[in-house]
C-alpha cells in the first residue's frame, strides 16, 4: 500500500513545475523507484515500464539549505579555461573533483530532482562523486560519472542524470556522436565491449528521445568542453600520438605565434599541468613549443616529413635521451594538419650571438662553457650518424631483439636549428640541435644510398654541392658542424663584433661563388672551374683566405693578437671522366 505523506512547510510556488508530462520526465520519475543495491550500484537490469507508478511526495522536516539558483553551474563557468585565444573552453580536469564535491552535488540533486527521497539522492551523489564499486570478482575499474554529470549541470538538464546513469551513460563512453539525417538529430554512443576490451558497439542514446533537435545538438557542442584530452609521456622509441577530431578543444593556454619556414610555423603556448605526464624536475616549468608543418605544395606529402621526424627523435626518448638533442614530447594530428610539441627554447644560437649575449665576457667559464657546448653538440652528431637499435618487428631477416645498427644525417646544421635552453642553476645552459624535418635515418644496406638534397642554407652548405653527382654523405653535416664551431669561437673571442666582420671578410672579391643577385656569398669556401679537356672536367674547391687565417686585433682583455684558426690551404678536387670518377686531396 502507498501512503502519501505532505510536508505542510514546502511551498510549490518556490518550485517550478515539474509534472511528469513527456516520457523524458516519466523515465526520470521511474527511475528513482529504482531499487538501490547494497553496494550502491542501482538494479539498472529492469525495464523503465515497471517502475511506471504515481510519484511519491517525500516528507523533508525542512527545507535544505540552497545556494543561489545555478551555483553550480556558475561554480563549472569561473573554472572554465580559455584554450588558445579561440574562445573555446575547457574544464581542467583538476577541476572537477574540486568543485562537484558532495555537498555541492547533493544540493544540486536536491535542487533539481525535489520529488527524490533524500537517501537516493545521497546515493547518487556517492555514485556521482566517487563511481560505483564492481561486484565482487569483477577486476574492472569503477564507473566514473563526474563528467558526465558536470555536462548535464552546464546546460541545465541534471534532473536528467538518473535517466543517463540507467543507461549505462558514463565518463567511459564520452564522447557522444551525433547524426544529422531525414530532418532529424539523433545521438549515439560507443561502448566497450566487456568480452572484448578493444572492440567497441555502437548504440543510440534512449534516454533522449524525447528531446527535441536543437537541445541535443547542445549536449553534442558541449561536451568538449569536458574532454579535453590529457597527453601521456611516451619512453624510448615511442612518442605518443593523438588523432584528434576539429571539433576537440585541446588543453592549450593562450597562444602567440614565434616564427615560420617554408614548411612549418612554430607557435608558443602553455600546456595545462592537469593534462599532460611529460614533466620533469629541470623544464617542468617552461612553456611548450608546437610545430605545424605545412605542405609546400601539393607533391609535397606532408604526412611522409612528419614521419619521418618523428622516427628520428623518437629514438632520443627514454634511455635514449641526449642532453644536447631536442626532445620530442608528443604529437597530434587535427584540422588535416600534424604538429610536434617539444619544451619551447630560450632562444636559438643566431639570436644568443646577436641579441642575447652579443658581448661575451673573455674569462674561464665562458670559454670552457663554450668548449663543452661544442663536444656536446659533436657527440649528439654523432650519435645521430650511428645510432644502434633494437629489432622490434617479425620481418623475415629480422629477428625481434636483436640489435642493429643505423647511420642518419642531419642535412641542415646551422646556428638557427641550435636551440639555447636557459639554466636556472646559474650555469649558463645548454644547446640542443633541432629540425630534423630534412633528416634521415637508414640501415647499413642502403648507407651507401646517399643521395638527396644537401643542406638548404646557402652559407654552410658543403663544398659537395658544388660538384655534379657527388653523394651528400655524412661528412656534409661535420662540414655544416664545423663551420658553426668557427663562427661559435669568433663570438666567444670577439663578440658579435668579430663575428659579423668574420661573415663579411668571407664576402670579399676572391669569391667566385655568387648568389642570383650576383653579390658575393658569406660561404666558406670557394669554386674554380676549369675547362674540359678531353671528356675531363675538372673543378676545384678551396678553403677561403678569410676562413683559413682569423685573428682578433687588439682584444682589450688579451692585449695581444690571437690567432685560433691555421687552416692548411688544401683544396678539394673533383676529376670527372666519362664512366668514372675520381677524388682526391691536392695540396
Amino acid at each position: 500500500m502507498l501512503v502519501f505523506l505532505v510536508d505542510t512547510d514546502f511551498n510549490a510556488q518556490d518550485e517550478p513545475d515539474r509534472s511528469p508530462e513527456t516520457p523524458c520526465d516519466i523515465q526520470a520519475l521511474a527511475a528513482a523507484r529504482a531499487p538501490i543495491l547494497g553496494r550502491g550500484v542501482p538494479d539498472i537490469g529492469r525495464r523503465y515500464e515497471r517502475y511506471l507508478e504515481p510519484p511519491l511526495t517525500v516528507t523533508r522536516k525542512r527545507k535544505p539549505k540552497r545556494k543561489g539558483k545555478n551555483a553550480l553551474n556558475q561554480q563549472i563557468y569561473n573554472a572554465l579555461q580559455e584554450t588558445q585565444g579561440s574562445g573555446k573552453l575547457f574544464l581542467p580536469n583538476g577541476q572537477l573533483s574540486k568543485i562537484l564535491t558532495e555537498q555541492a552535488v547533493l544540493e544540486e540533486l536536491e535542487s533539481s530532482l525535489s520529488r527524490y527521497r533524500i537517501s537516493e539522492l545521497k546515493e547518487y551523489t556517492e555514485i556521482i562523486c566517487h563511481g560505483t564499486r564492481p561486484l565482487e570478482g569483477d577486476d574492472r575499474e569503477p564507473e566514473q560519472y563526474l563528467k558526465i554529470f558536470a555536462l548535464l549541470v552546464w546546460i541545465g538538464y541534471s534532473k536528467y542524470f538518473p535517466l543517463f546513469f540507467k543507461e549505462g551513460i558514463s565518463d567511459d563512453t564520452l564522447p557522444i556522436e551525433l547524426q544529422r539525417g531525414n530532418g532529424r538529430v539523433d545521438l549515439k554512443i560507443r561502448r566497450r565491449d566487456t568480452s572484448t576490451p578493444n572492440d567497441f558497439s555502437e548504440e543510440y542514446l534512449r534516454c533522449v528521445d524525447g528531446w527535441p533537435p536543437g537541445r541535443k545538438e547542445i549536449l553534442w557542442k558541449e561536451q568538449w568542453s569536458f574532454l579535453a584530452p590529457f597527453l601521456e609521456k611516451g619512453g624510448y622509441n615511442n612518442v605518443p600520438h593523438y588523432d584528434l577530431g576539429d571539433e576537440e578543444i585541446l588543453p592549450f593556454i593562450g597562444r602567440s605565434e614565434v616564427g615560420f619556414g617554408g614548411s612549418s610555423r612554430v607557435f608558443v603556448t602553455k600546456i595545462h599541468p592537469d593534462h599532460h605526464s611529460f614533466r620533469d624536475s629541470v623544464s617542468s616549468s617552461r612553456l611548450h613549443a608546437v610545430k605545424k608543418l605545412i605542405s609546400k605544395d601539393e607533391i609535397e606529402d606532408s604526412e611522409a616529413v612528419f614521419r619521418n621526424e618523428v622516427d628520428i627523435l623518437k629514438k632520443f626518448r627514454g634511455h635514449g635521451e641526449h642532453q644536447h638533442i631536442i626532445t620530442l614530447l608528443v604529437t597530434y594530428k587535427q584540422f588535416n594538419a600534424f604538429h610536434l610539441v617539444f619544451y619551447l627554447a630560450d632562444s636559438n644560437l643566431y639570436d644568443y650571438w646577436v641579441n642575447k649575449n652579443p658581448q661575451p665576457a673573455m674569462n674561464y667559464n665562458n670559454i670552457l662553457w663554450v668548449i663543452q657546448q661544442c663536444q656536446g653538440l659533436a657527440d649528439g652528431l654523432s650519435k645521430l650518424h650511428y645510432h644502434e637499435t633494437f629489432v622490434q618487428g617479425n620481418g623475415e631477416d629480422q629477428e625481434p631483439g636483436r640489435r642493429i645498427s643505423k647511420y642518419g644525417r642531419h642535412k641542415d646544421i646551422k646556428p638557427q636549428n641550435i636551440l639555447w635552453y636557459s639554466s636556472s642553476d646559474g650555469n649558463q645552459g645548454t644547446l640542443k640541435l633541432s629540425d630534423f624535418g630534412a633528416s634521415d635515418l637508414k640501415s647499413s644496406a642502403s648507407r651507401s644510398n646517399s643521395g638527396g638534397k644537401a643542406p638548404e642554407t646557402f652559407t654552410y652548405r658543403p663544398p659537395e654541392r658544388e660538384l655534379k653527382f657527388s653523394p651528400i654523405r655524412q661528412s656534409a653535416d661535420i662540414w655544416s658542424l664545423g663551420c658553426v664551431f668557427l663562427e661559435f669561437i669568433t663570438w666567444a673571442l670577439g663578440g658579435q663584433e668579430l663575428w659579423y666582420s668574420f661573415g663579411q671578410a668571407r664576402c670579399s672579391s676572391e669569391d667566385t661563388t655568387t648568389g642570383a643577385d650576383g653579390i658575393g656569398e658569406d660561404i666558406f669556401y670557394t669554386v674554380k672551374f676549369e675547362r674540359c679537356v678531353e671528356n675531363r672536367i675538372i673543378s676545384t674547391v678551396m678553403v677561403k683566405e678569410a676562413v683559413v687565417k682569423v685573428c682578433i686585433v687588439d682584444n682589450p682583455t688579451c692585449r695581444k693578437r690571437i690567432a685560433f684558426a691555421d687552416v692548411s690551404s688544401n683544396s678539394i678536387s673533383s676529376t670527372r671522366t666519362t664512366g668514372a670518377r675520381r677524388y682526391s686531396m691536392l695540396s
